[in-house]
Parts: structure tokens; C-alpha cells; sequence
């Protein structure tokens, strides 16, 4: 015959079903929302933990700056904040290249290119851009001038030294504005790989977006929840009824 123990002699058990309560959103961080040609509206936002780092990427005069310094002279200091983007015009669809490695920005080390060339599709047509001749170059702003010549009235070349790349940004703006990854060109040192704007190495293309108001800005950051305050800085004033269309969502 088995003997059979009750299991209440054996361990204590207690089950405890509280509901797990939902997420909320960080009050430690804020949301500055800004106008400055700097963040795509397609970017999201940027995290900066230090008033430095948003300066490397804002200038001391920009109103994003401007808040930011404010915002981390708090007592006590918060830890990060969030700068985005509000489109308050419309903005024109960008590549980022890939960050180039801190030993391939010298310009100097290109001087040996002389017929440059690549493939990039700019509002759904392939641009060719060919014979690019990189031996008087002496900084890389310049390459990126002689890249964006050959653009002609198509888009636009600018070296972001801050970051260590390329951007190649479009000349139409709004909703129709679109850009590509670029690719080889049919002959020539390629340059879509040289400076990392092909697809294996840039950031996903950013398309351009129609120019929206201050409440459809905002909407748009109410994806990122890791937010709780939310500031507006901006070289645009907003008027009241925006304001108070925004304190109600």
C-alpha cells in the first residue's frame, strides 16, 4: 500500500495572478520638435544624452539647440532627449551614405580618380553620372562638389563631416520627391560603393514629404513611446489654434 502525502507537507505554495500594468511612457525623457533642415521628417527622431552631441549636429543659433541647452540645465539633469523633425515646408527626398571609416576621409587619397561614375534613381528616373575627375580635389567637400555636378539640376552632393559621409539630396520636394540607392555605372571607378551609397552599405533612402502643419507633426511622434514631454522649437511660430489642437491629443 502507498502511502500518499499531501503536497501542502511538502511546499508552500502561493499563486499570485496581478495583471502586468501597460507601458508608460519615460518621464525622464523629453521630445524636441524642430523645423531645422537637419532631421529628415522620415527619420524619426535622434537621442542625444549630452548638449555636445546635439551640437555637433545643430548649430549654436538653431532653436533646437537653443532648448536643448535649456532642457540639460535642468536640476537634476536629465539624462537624454529627443530632437525631430517638423516638415513646416516640404522637404526633398535624401540617401545617406554609409559612414565612411576614419582613415578614408582624406580627399587626397581619391586624387587617382579621374573618370568617377555611378547610376542613382532620382524621382523614378536613372541618373547617370559619369567622367567625375577627383585629382584637384584637396577636401572632401570638394569630392562631393564634383559628384554633385554631374547631378546636374537633379539632386545635390554634400560630405557631412560631423558624421563622416555622403548625402546626395533631391531638388524636387514634397510627396513626390523620391531617391534611390546608387549603383555602378556602366564604366569607370565606381563610386556608389567607393563612397558607400549602394545598398549594401547606406541607410534605407528617405522620401520627401508635402509641407504639414503642427498637429500632423506631432501625430507623427506619437509612434516613438519612449517620450513623455513634448517641446516645440522652431524657426516657425505656431499659431494658437495649432497649439491648442496639439495640447489636446
Amino acid at each position: 500500500m502507498t502511502n500518499k502525502l499531501p503536497v501542502s507537507d511538502v511546499v508552500s505554495v502561493d499563486v499570485n495572478l496581478s495583471p502586468r500594468a501597460a507601458a508608460i511612457r519615460n518621464f525622464g525623457t523629453g521630445n524636441i520638435l524642430g523645423s531645422t533642415d537637419v532631421l529628415a521628417p522620415g527619420e524619426g527622431a535622434r537621442l542625444y544624452s549630452t548638449i555636445d552631441d546635439v551640437a555637433a549636429d545643430f548649430g549654436t543659433d538653431d532653436p533646437e539647440y537653443k532648448a536643448a541647452q535649456v532642457y540639460f540645465s535642468q536640476s537634476p539633469r536629465p539624462g537624454a532627449v529627443y530632437i525631430s523633425r517638423w516638415a513646416s515646408t516640404a522637404t526633398a527626398a535624401v540617401l545617406n551614405g554609409g559612414v565612411l571609416a576614419e582613415d578614408a576621409r582624406d580627399a587626397l587619397d581619391y586624387t587617382d580618380v579621374t573618370d568617377g561614375s555611378m547610376t542613382i534613381a532620382i524621382d523614378g528616373t536613372d541618373v547617370d553620372v559619369s567622367g567625375v575627375d577627383l585629382s584637384g580635389v584637396t577636401n572632401m567637400n570638394m569630392v562631393a562638389t564634383a559628384i554633385g555636378a554631374q547631378l546636374n539640376t537633379d539632386g545635390e552632393v554634400r560630405w557631412n563631416a560631423t558624421i563622416g559621409r555622403f548625402e546626395v539630396q533631391a531638388a524636387s520636394t514634397g510627396s513626390d520627391s523620391s531617391i534611390g540607392y546608387a549603383s555602378p555605372g556602366s564604366t569607370g571607378t565606381d563610386l556608389s560603393s567607393l563612397f558607400r551609397l549602394d545598398s549594401d552599405t547606406a541607410s534605407q533612402p528617405i522620401p520627401g514629404v508635402d509641407e504639414e502643419d503642427l498637429e500632423q507633426a506631432v501625430l507623427r511622434q506619437l509612434d516613438v513611446n519612449d517620450w513623455y514631454g513634448l517641446y516645440v522649437a522652431s524657426h516657425e511660430d505656431a499659431d494658437d489654434d495649432q497649439m491648442l489642437n496639439v495640447a489636446s491629443l
